[in-house]
């Protein structure tokens, strides 16, 4: 099971939650600051996912043992 702070999706998820919030508010500062949380919420997932691919490739990369 993958660590919540690697996994894209988990983020992807928050970001979603964070807009569907910000659509639901009246304040337009806090509906702006809310849309901006789920920016970082989004940024969180690409870097997840740039690190998901970097593990992934270190894992390749890796000379075959037979022992």
């Amino acid at each position: 099971m993958p660590l919540l702070y690697r996994d894209p999706e988990h983020w992807r998820r928050r970001a979603e939650e964070a807009r569907e919030r910000a659509r639901k508010m009246t304040d337009p500062v806090g509906r702006q600051q809310m849309l901006g949380v789920a920016e970082i919420y989004e940024r969180l997932a690409a870097r997840a996912r740039h690190e998901r691919g970097r593990l992934i490739a270190r894992v390749k990369a890796r000379p075959e043992n037979d022992s």
